[in-house]
């Protein structure tokens, strides 16, 4: 078999799907769904029809749903001019429901017909109860395996089917769903109305929305299209930007796909209580409030640059999502890490001012740090049950799939890329797709090795190290490259050693090699020397390079480009913090860089990194004196205000050097400036530049009074802009005093602090040294309280912020999983012990070294 072949046999072999007991049979198929819903908002409950026109492929007795916190009242089944009345048995646990018949169907078309009641939750999962401005709403969320506890389903990706939507609810509340309002009518009751929707096409049950309640709704055309910007009536007018973002963003995106918008209009609701941070419903996107809703006036370009980015991966998956759509949970990663590696390249495109030439570098990088461990997972991950799916939204499935796709775009050129991204829409369009076919259409119109590339790295977990040596022959470059996976820690399992990837690696000038052994040399022509492994910083992999190539590639600068050098510097830290590379060389290399304002960002962070886990205490002041030296001129130099003509490198260094010097550093002047400023912004809210609010608020938090904290707790509970709130929230954590950060934890005990920002207060008192022990005794003894409240897939982010080298935090965290299991979180967990075992040895391995370092500056 020759090579192509047998990495076609290869990812063939790793698409078949998994054993599947957990799913349902496919002897009934979905084809048509008529649901009506009356939602009884004060009673914080809703009653069901469905009527579901399926196809019966072989005779049977027994009908198997999806249905979860729904209480049956009536279920028959119509076929061949005979209603049968159902026995409804449900299996909460594998939520389940049987319709068990007296009689076989035949093979052909029947219909369902079920009368159930439901719960309206506070969970923000499947149907669920908002409030917003003291008014109550219904919303939705059946992202993943949530739409059967709204309806009695097949509730699967792959079962498409048809929708045609009715709603019963007061007569002055506004009723949105996927498709535009097909009639309205009195009734029945006293002070109701039934609002009938346009059928769908053909699509998943979790791409079905419903939102009920006082909502008001900006109108504008986008592509051709009508576009809405949905909220609360007194919070509509902070659409504008969204709209004209929208506008923007479709026309880009139609460019792109070369396939008009698929759905018939397009509402984006912004919600005060929503579990993630937004959702691709097909025409009904729905967003938290902070992320849709924005004041231009008091936004900073950052902030925006988010609002921007997030519209573009919804609206994104209008096509790659919604028109096509995954078969299973396993190939999430299609849906998610095109909309991520698609958003980045739309806000290039429609707003350039606000690219930095590093961001994509630094995007891969954060994927990488979770990607370096032990207890990461393949980009596809077999998942059945709906804890097991819920944790492949993750890291991996987002941001290393959009670098996987930016290495795969640069090795088989833009435009074709772009030709088999089209070709695979158009092969799929309405229904669904995997792995294979994407693959296949990328092949065969790039005519490159994408799907041999795309195998290697979607079946088999972890980061590449690429290391690199090289020498000058004649007029000619020959290059050994040798690969291995990267590892954080020390523990090395035998099953690591055999994995190999085929890696593009390519050099300036556009040439690039296929690594497909563990080793290769390669001649290439011209002698050009240092010689940087990974042009433009797009490979999704770890260089390393003698120690004497480092200082050429430093004295060389100049000729590598912005993101290349950031790479560089990126790479470099993950070696050191894997004990393969000493760490004063590495901060000689860094502060040789430093200066530069496309990587200063990159150094402040991995000098942030020292002060907070490495150093010793007795060098602590030593070491922030250094970084003051290289803090205070950079931010002198950039000023505290912002000029005409500035880079977004410049403007967000300023920012992170506003933190790095008046919190890292503990520098005194840039404390007391931010001090001063936030109480001057406390009078008026437009007296700081946006971009640099948040860092100044942050910096007078640390060192606040109880005085500051009343301040941004009162602003807090009265400010009407969301984006606002959610920033003051966030700072009542970052206050060091035990009495305040007490107030904090508190706090989340009350409704102050809305289910969806439970997760995120607490992470940020446990991530916050002054709080960590406070902030665990509290999660340890109100858990049962919290548990109820903080949504399943919010879990992660508490166990996520335990950070340091302390390994008796290993130990706290194992107790507290013994006693409290989570299993939507097995993989925080197993990424949060790994952390504090490779920070502990990290510490332990470059003590010496960094002592010796910090004593030369």
């Amino acid at each position: 078999m020759n090579r192509r072949l047998a990495f076609w046999a290869l990812l063939l072999v790793a698409l078949v799907p998994a054993a599947a007991a957990s799913r349902l049979p496919r002897f009934v198929l979905p084809q048509h769904y008529v649901l009506t819903i009356t939602p009884d908002l004060p009673a914080e409950r809703f009653a069901g029809e469905v009527t579901i026109a399926v196809s019966v492929q072989r005779p049977v007795r027994r009908i198997e749903l999806n249905a979860a916190e729904i209480t049956f009242r009536e279920a028959t089944v119509a076929s061949g001019g005979e209603t049968q009345r159902a026995d409804v048995s449900v299996d909460e646990q594998a939520e389940r429901a049987t319709l068990t018949l007296p009689r076989s169907l035949e093979v052909g078309p029947a219909t369902i017909r079920i009368s159930y009641d439901g719960v309206l939750n506070r969970r923000l999962r499947g149907f669920y109860i908002g409030s917003a401005d003291g008014k109550k709403y219904l919303a939705s969320q059946l992202e993943a395996t949530d739409a059967r506890r709204a309806f009695p389903s097949f509730d699967e990706p792959d079962l498409k089917a048809t929708f045609q939507i009715n709603v019963i609810a007061d007569r002055q509340h506004a009723v949105i769903s996927n498709e535009p309002i097909e009639s309205e009518t009195a009734g029945p009751g006293e002070g109701k109305k039934t609002v009938r929707f346009a059928p769908t096409p053909r699509l998943s049950t979790y791409h079905i929305a419903l939102i009920v309640g006082d909502f008001a709704c900006l109108s504008g055309t986008a592509a051709g299209d009508l576009s809405r910007i949905c909220a609360a009536p007194e919070r509509v007018e902070l659409g504008r930007f969204a709209l004209q973002a929208t506008d923007d963003v479709l026309t880009e995106l139609t460019r792109y796909f070369e396939i008009p918008y698929p759905f018939r209009k397009l509402d984006q609701i912004a919600l005060t209580d929503f579990a993630a941070g937004a959702m691709e419903n097909p025409g009904a996107v729905t967003y938290r409030e902070r992320i849709l809703l924005a004041d231009e006036r008091t936004a900073g370009v950052d902030s925006l640059h988010g609002s921007l980015s997030t519209i573009a991966h919804e609206l994104a998956h209008m096509w790659f999502g919604d028109l096509v759509t995954m078969r299973w949970w396993d190939d999430i990663w299609l849906n998610e890490g095109f909309a991520t590696w698609m958003a980045r390249r739309v806000v290039a495109r429609v707003r350039p001012q606000w690219t930095t030439e590093t961001s994509d570098v630094a995007a891969a990088g954060r994927s990488m740090a979770g990607d370096v461990l032990l207890a990461t997972r393949p980009i596809r991950r077999s998942a059945e049950t709906p804890h097991e799916i819920w944790q492949l939204f993750d890291g991996i499935a987002y941001g290393k799939t959009a670098a996987l796709l930016r290495m795969l775009e640069a090795y088989g050129g833009e435009e074709k890329f772009r030709d088999g991204v089209n070709l695979y829409m158009r092969r799929n369009a309405f229904g669904n797709a995997s792995a294979g076919e994407f693959a296949t259409a990328i092949d065969d119109a790039t005519g490159r090795d994408v799907a041999e590339i795309l195998s290697s790295y979607i079946n088999q977990p972890g980061v590449p190290l690429v290391e690199v040596r090289s020498r000058c022959e004649g007029d000619a470059n020959v290059v050994t490259l040798r690969q291995s996976r990267f590892l954080a820690g020390s523990e090395r399992p035998a099953a690591v050693d055999s994995q190999i990837w085929t890696i593009p690696v390519c050099f300036g000038g556009g040439e690039c090699v296929l690594l497909r052994e563990r080793e290769q040399t390669f001649r290439m022509a011209g002698c050009r020397q240092p010689l940087f492994a990974n042009a433009s910083g797009l490979g999704y992999f770890l260089t390393a390079y003698g120690e004497g190539e480092y200082a050429r590639l430093a004295a060389e600068r100049e000729r590598l480009s912005p993101a290349e050098r950031y790479a560089l510097l990126r790479d470099g830290w993950f070696l050191v913090r894997a004990g393969k590379r000493d760490i004063a060389d590495h901060l000689d290399l860094a502060l040789a860089l430093g200066p530069d304002r496309h990587v200063a960002d990159s150094v402040l962070s991995q000098l942030d990194y020292v002060e907070r886990y490495l150093v010793d205490d007795s060098q602590r002041a030593r070491l922030q004196a250094a970084m003051r030296r290289l803090g205070e001129p950079l931010l002198r130099d950039l000023g505290w205000t912002r000029r005409p003509g500035e880079s977004p490198e410049e403007r967000r260094l300023r920012s992170d050097l506003v933190t790095f010097l008046g919190e890292r550093a503990a520098d005194p002047v840039t404390a007391r400036r931010a001090r001063e400023l936030t109480h001057r912004w406390l009078r008026d809210r437009r007296s700081i530049e946006p971009e640099m609010l948040p860092e100044v608020l942050r910096v007078a938090a640390a060192g606040g009074n109880a005085r500051l904290y009343e301040s941004y707790l009162r602003r807090y509970r009265t400010t009407t802009d969301p984006r606002e709130k959610a920033r003051l929230l966030a700072l009542l954590g970052a206050f060091r005093d035990p009495a305040l950060l007490g107030r904090t934890l508190q706090l989340t005990l009350t409704e102050d602090v809305r289910s969806q920002d439970i997760a995120s207060v607490l992470a940020s008192v446990i991530a916050n040294p002054a709080g960590r022990e406070m902030g665990w005794r509290f999660l340890n003894e109100n858990w049962n309280a919290l548990e109820t409240k903080i949504p399943p897939a919010h879990t992660g982010r508490v166990i996520g912020a335990i950070v340091g080298c302390d390994r008796t935090w290993s130990d706290r965290l194992r107790h507290f999983v013994a006693e409290h299991p989570l299993p939507q979180s097995q993989r925080a967990v197993a990424q949060t012990l790994e952390r504090i075992e490779t920070c502990a040895a990290l510490r332990m391995t470059q003590q010496g070294s960094l002592a010796e370092w910090v004593g030369r500056q």
